[in-house]
């Protein structure tokens, strides 16, 4: 018998964590935790795995009394939910040939060991590293989480049916971005490459979730994110032994936004500045009056320093918003926008203020939402509606 003692903590978090790339689908092979145990290290390495994505995180432990190497597999699902509902603040973990147990406050669970032949050991990089670079593990991680809901959810998969990651290695940035064809967001973070090459790639939305919850658990400042040579795996990792993510990328591209984004750039002629939350409340205001999904009306005339938002439906409920700009508007707003839309592109933003960036409304061009410092690295492109 060999035995493992954990801070349940710790214990459960990690695992809580894991448990992202468990598949509930029936098959024992994708609801199991493989753990191994690294002496040098004094911690447990953790392994969970889908039927496209594998995540690596390492526990360290109190006490053990096993040897390097010593591996066990059993149920996450269930062994999450048990973790769950202990209140002790030490779990001890015995291992047997067929069983596992698990001992907290004088009681104790018993579970199956499972075959661990059937966990594989997580590689870094096993399909060669066609692009690695090195990137704040918060700035990646705002970034993911900010373009999460914002995908083509369609049954048919098309280049906007996942979050782009655009490597610009040549200006040593990432450019992340996503689009359900009503709301564009993007959001550029620095980063530092190995190598000077520029590569596009489109992550399942369901991957960046666990991603995310991958990141989640990772104190360290920096991360190195790498795609495989044949532009296939993409993998999230801290030093060459330790915690990883790797995950399947989607066959079809992203589509090709830069030209799109340059071209939006390049032609604003008018700019609008509001405090951010005003207009959230506003929108929520009005959403409470409309239907389930209905379009609202901006109005914003030259030389005001207010704008009018309004709604009517057809039930004949009507509201009207007034929400003070700072300074004045440049020139004429008059459209429609989708206000569930609105709102979720706006709460994108960290600051105190956005700014509408707009062209003439009569020729359908989208409203751009931009950070304070009007860099673009963080923007929002919203379709607008005419006016009737």
């Amino acid at each position: 018998m060999n035995k493992i003692v954990f801070d349940r903590k710790v214990l459960y978090s990690t695992l809580n964590s894991a448990k992202a790339c468990l598949s509930d689908t029936g098959l024992t092979i994708l609801k199991c935790f493989r753990f191994k145990y690294i002496a040098s290290e004094n911690a447990i390495e953790v392994t969970s795995y889908n039927n496209l994505n594998e995540m690596r995180l390492i526990i360290p432990v109190i006490d053990s009394d096993c040897n390097d190497g010593q591996e066990f597999a059993v149920d996450g699902i269930r062994l999450v939910k048990l973790l769950k509902t202990v209140k002790d603040s030490i779990v001890t973990v015995k291992i047997y040939d067929k069983d596992i147990i698990f001992s907290y406050n004088g009681s104790e669970a018993s579970f199956f060991a499972e075959d661990v032949e059937s966990y594989p050991d997580i590689k870094i990089g096993k399909r060669g590293t066609g692009i690695r670079v090195n990137v704040n593990r918060n700035d990646l991680y705002r970034a993911l989480k900010r373009n999460i809901g914002f995908n083509d959810i369609s049954d048919v998969v098309t280049s906007l049916s996942g979050v782009g990651i655009n490597f610009i290695c040549s200006n040593n940035c990432i450019d992340i971005c996503s689009s359900d064809k009503i709301v564009f967001v993007r959001d550029v973070i620095e980063c530092q490459p190995d190598i000077s090459k520029d590569l596009c790639i489109n992550v399942m939305p369901t991957s960046v979730k666990e991603a995310l919850s991958f990141l989640e658990m990772l104190s360290e400042e920096n991360v190195t994110v790498s795609v495989s040579d044949d532009e296939r795996v993409m993998s999230i990792s801290y030093g060459d032994f330790g915690s990883v993510f790797n995950c399947t990328l989607m066959e079809v591209k992203f589509v090709n936004y830069l030209p799109l984004v340059n071209n939006i750039k390049s032609n604003f002629n008018y700019f609008i500045k509001a405090r951010t939350n005003d207009l959230i409340d506003s929108l929520s205001r009005i959403k409470v009056m409309s239907d389930v999904y209905n379009i609202s009306h901006f109005v914003c005339r030259e030389e005001d320093n207010k704008m009018d938002i309004t709604y009517t439906n057809d039930a004949g409920y009507k509201i009207s918003e007034n929400v003070g700009i700072e300074g004045y508007c440049q020139g004429r707003l008059d459209c429609n926008l989708n206000i569930e839309k609105m709102i979720n592109a706006l709460k994108v933003f960290p600051g105190d203020y956005v700014t509408l960036a707009y062209t003439n409304p009569d020729n359908n061009a989208p409203i751009c939402i931009i950070n304070e410092e009007g860099d673009y690295k963080l923007m929002g492109v919203v379709n607008i509606f005419k006016s009737c």
